[in-house]
This record gives structure tokens, sequence and C-alpha cells, in this order.
């Protein structure tokens, strides 16, 4: 991208910048800071709330559960067939 297009661009950035800006992440608290040499901090990566564990745990144990209780099922199911030939 370059010439008219570019700047026309980079002024809707401009103008668009805390609508398009995420309201959380790595650098929303504080941004990287360089100098002279390059970077010189950069804030450590954002971490798995306890929320999301204990989602993503809920939804684990949701799975197994269902597939103990279809197996269960299915065993159930093919053990009386046996039984009724």
């Amino acid at each position: 991208m370059r010439g008219a297009l570019m700047r026309l661009e980079l002024r809707n950035f401009v103008e668009d910048f805390d609508d398009v800006m995420p309201m959380s992440g790595r650098y929303i608290p504080f941004p990287a800071v360089t100098d002279h040499s390059g970077v010189v901090h950069v804030p450590p990566r954002v971490g798995v709330s306890p929320a999301q564990i204990g989602i993503a745990t809920a939804i684990g144990a949701a799975g197994i559960g269902l597939a103990w209780y279809v197996r269960a099922r299915l065993t159930r199911r093919s053990s009386v067939i046996s039984l009724q030939s």
C-alpha cells in the first residue's frame, strides 16, 4: 500500500483507533518499553483465568460423563440383544 490510499487508510486508522483497540490483552495495562538500543521490556503474557480453567474442566467432565453414559447404554443394549437370541 502506498500513496493516497495509504494516507487515507492511516487517517482512518488514527480516527477509529479507540473503536478498534482491544479491551484486554498483553499490552493494554502497560505498553512495551523501548529505548535507543531496542526493546527494553515486554509485559508478561496474559494467563488463563480461574474461570476459564473451571469452564474447561466442566466441559471435559461433561464429555467424559457423556462418553461413559453412551458406552454403558450400548453395552446394556448389546447384552440384552444377545440374551434374546
